[in-house]
């Protein structure tokens, strides 16, 4: 509680280049059955580092969305392709890890990190 203060908000409010690290998991993928937005969404978050800032994100794979409780949510089915190329015009040095499970999260449906540095 002393190192860090926890607001709600949303991708779309972060400022441009003001923090030193980042981490965003399962965030823009999760938000839209839109890839426009989900690139979007993926490139506010990078952009929201400073240069040359490390930052870890997590995807899910091949989703098309979810429900809970009756509630339907959207999804954007990316794969590494996709994940890739929304980091390449605002990152560097992207690595990408498949997330093996003998149990996946839903059929069909994997996870990914991605790590790098904002460009």
């Amino acid at each position: 509680a002393h190192a860090a203060t926890v607001h709600q908000g949303t991708v779309w409010d972060l400022p441009a280049a003001r923090f030193d690290v980042g981490t965003m998991f399962f965030v823009a993928e999760s938000m839209t059955s839109e890839y426009g937005i989900f690139e979007a969404a993926a490139g506010r978050f990078v952009r929201a580092l400073r240069p040359g800032a490390p930052f870890a994100a997590g995807f899910m794979t091949g989703s098309i969305g979810y429900e809970v409780a009756g509630q339907q949510f959207p999804a954007v089915p990316v794969e590494e392709p996709e994940i890739a190329d929304a980091l390449d015009a605002v990152a560097c040095n992207v690595e990408l890890h498949l997330i093996t499970s003998a149990e996946p999260v839903r059929p069909g449906v994997g996870m990914l990190l991605a790590t790098g540095r904002a460009r």
